[in-house]
């Protein structure tokens, strides 16, 4: 039991916070009281940022926070600073940036020293408990007795953002974007040039990036689909079938509760980082729905199945939306609710189990470390059948018997976006009506509890109560996924609160002068402008979201200003840095799209939902379904390209038969 009083973040919406409320470190959450303390006491900030599913996290604050000594030192010199990185990315930006240009790389936990208004000078990620207590002891020393050292450093690291900053700070609500240079930002043969780049990175054995660790990347292979449907390009639709499958059969995958981990720490795919994380699953619900229907291969449809399973039955708020993640430990040990030793499969499968253990790669001596083994499916074992699905069900009831991984039970707005996307896109796939009717159930919780008076939205929902100011992702990501949910209702009500949600991403976070949008709106450290996100990673980045949106938007409203802004957008980022499938996948999706044009398809009369649902299953990119209420009861469809329509459709397997062709 801790036996220390609870300190200022036991009351706190987020679990990663409350998870450091008994530490003896006297934390403060980020804001005001904080700020004023160092200030009023002449101290630096000591900023640590991290999530609640973080495995690392949990071991520096054992081994560190938990330490009397460590904290002593922590609390006497610095005023300590607990920061979710979930609820505030806008912070977790700014400081990651900073200790990546100090370093060279980052990671969670993430730790930084700043000066009292916030500007950071120093910082890392983990470090174990000698050496925190030596750099906690360097910093105070350099604070004390030779200061312009910390503020030079201080100074230096302003230098290094500025390049990356908005010329202005202040956000404008009329800014004038400049006009498109042309219709075609990114050319075929530079995006096919940046294809030939990323190629080399590939492996082409397991799939995925070459090397460790790996991550899923889900985005990365979705424009990769879309690349080898323009372009005819065998070497793409292989390296996305290879990966997908590679990851489907590796340890990454929970072969027994379905989903994925966050990332696997070898180049096999076999040993998972073991946190689950809703974003990662979301958006690979949408890669394996969109790889079926390129190629309806059966571990795709099962995939898709188990993803859905694990969000509901571990992650489904039971009034709406999603919760955040599963945590890596389990009572302290990473990965113990996940892994087996032998002798537990012999116990529960008696003379099934060396069959099973042959095909899921254990072993007596333990596949991983100290005796324990992952799931994992050699991919020259046999196709599963229903023996192996007999016997995994008797491991799943034997597992969710077990002590449970910690939930992080906050709703992020941005994350749940992605999940009714994905979700859409299964229902595409698969024509479940359940799918279509979670991602609208979802859509409600968002729009009931996660939307402010006058069209702004909040980023969190925890405990019952919305808190924190929306950021640019929040209103790029959902209103990208209402899109979706209006092409296949063919329900005007997601379409126009997209255009409210685009709209207000225009009045509030456009920089002057500039086509992209800042990430958010709240007041950051004095001398830094907002942040700029335009490079893509495990997310999406929100400029490129935003791009894609405006450009759907203004093909199916038929308003040239969202087009010339999103055009402008891709001209703006590639102007300032060549664009790069690792780096900017979306943005080349975007400029895909452009350089095809747009195929309308203008549905009407009965049965308009059905038929749109036939249309989105052949997974044209840049074709977008469009519904009008024309008083015909009888099915009529329309499809304009290149600014010539059609005369009207009305049998829909005519339609798909010239889609096709």
């Amino acid at each position: 039991m801790n036996m220390n009083s609870p300190n200022r973040l036991k009351d706190s919406f987020s679990p990663y916070l409350r998870q450091h409320a008994y530490n003896p470190v006297d934390w403060y959450p980020y804001g005001k009281e904080a700020l004023e303390k160092a200030f009023r006491e002449d101290k630096p900030l000591l900023l640590s940022i991290g999530y609640a599913a973080c495995h690392w996290c949990h071991v520096m604050a054992h081994e560190c926070f938990e330490d009397r000594e460590i904290a002593q030192r922590m609390n006497d010199w610095f005023v300590c600073v607990k920061i979710d990185r979930e609820e505030r990315p806008d912070l977790d930006m700014v400081y990651m940036e900073a200790v990546q240009l100090m370093t060279g790389q980052g990671g969670w936990p993430l730790h930084c020293f700043a000066l009292p208004d916030g500007t950071p000078f120093y910082g890392g990620t983990y470090f174990p408990p000698l050496a925190w207590t030596a750099l906690l002891t360097q910093i105070h020393t350099l604070w004390v007795s030779d200061r312009n050292r910390i503020l030079q450093a201080a100074e230096e690291v302003k230098r290094l953002m500025a390049t990356s900053t908005p010329r202005s700070s202040v956000l404008s609500k009329t800014a004038a974007v400049d006009t498109p240079k042309g219709p075609f930002p990114v050319p075929m043969d530079q995006i096919r040039s940046s294809y030939q780049d990323l190629r080399r990175s590939f492996d082409h054995k397991e799939g995925g990036l070459a090397g460790a660790p790996k991550f899923p990347l889900p985005g990365l292979w979705v424009t990769l689909l879309e690349y080898a449907s323009y372009t005819v390009d065998s070497s793409a639709q292989e390296q996305v079938t290879l990966t997908l499958r590679r990851m489907a059969q590796g340890g990454i995958h929970d072969h027994l509760g379905g989903a994925f981990a966050r990332y696997a720490t070898d180049a096999q795919w076999r040993i998972p980082h073991f946190e689950k994380m809703l974003y990662d699953n979301a958006q690979l619900l949408e890669l394996y729905a969109k790889a079926y229907l390129k190629d309806p291969d059966p571990l795709y449809k099962k995939t898709v199945e188990g993803i859905v399973e694990f969000c509901q039955r571990e992650l489904e708020n039971p009034t709406g939306g999603f919760f955040s993640s599963l945590d890596a430990d389990t009572e302290g040990e990473e990965g113990a609710y996940y892994t087996w030793r032998y002798e537990e499969i012999e116990a529960l499968l008696g003379s099934d189990a060396r069959a099973y253990a042959k095909y899921f790669s254990f072993t007596p001596e333990g596949n991983w470390e100290e005796g324990k083994n992952i799931l994992w499916i050699d991919p020259k074992s046999a196709i599963e059948d229903g023996f192996i699905e007999t016997c995994s069900r008797k491991l799943f009831e034997a597992r969710s018997r077990r002590p449970r991984p910690s939930l992080d039970d906050k709703i992020l707005t941005s994350w749940n976006a992605l999940m009714i996307k994905g979700l859409c896109w299964a229902y595409i796939a698969f024509e479940a009506s359940r799918y279509l009717t979670l991602a609208q159930k979802t859509a409600e919780f968002l729009e009931t509890n996660l939307q402010k008076p006058r069209g702004g939205l909040y980023a969190v929902w925890a405990r019952g109560i919305a808190s924190i100011e929306g950021f640019a992702s929040d209103y790029a990501l959902l209103a990208d996924s209402l899109l979706d949910l209006y092409e296949v209702t063919g329900e005007t009500r997601y379409l126009s609160r997209a255009e409210q949600l685009c709209s207000y991403l225009i009045e509030n976070f456009s920089v002057p002068g500039k086509a992209r949008f800042c990430f958010s709106t709240h007041p950051l450290i004095p001398g830094f402008g907002p942040r700029i996100e335009d490079k893509d990673s495990v997310l999406p980045s929100s400029n490129a979201v935003a791009a894609d949106v405006l450009l759907r938007l203004g093909w199916l409203l038929h308003k040239n200003e969202y087009i010339d802004r999103s055009i402008a957008l891709l001209h703006e980022v590639g102007d300032a840095a060549p664009l790069h499938f690792l780096y900017h996948y979306r943005f080349l999706s975007v400029g895909m799209k452009l350089e095809r044009g747009p195929l309308l398809v203008t549905l009407s009369g009965e049965g308009v939902a059905d038929a749109a649902l036939k249309i989105k299953k052949i997974n044209i990119p840049h074709l977008v379904c469009s519904f009008s209420n024309t008083g015909d009861t009888s099915l009529s469809v329309i499809l304009c390209k290149d600014n010539v329509c059609s005369a009207p459709y009305s049998d829909i397997q005519r339609v798909l038969r010239d889609l096709v062709h």
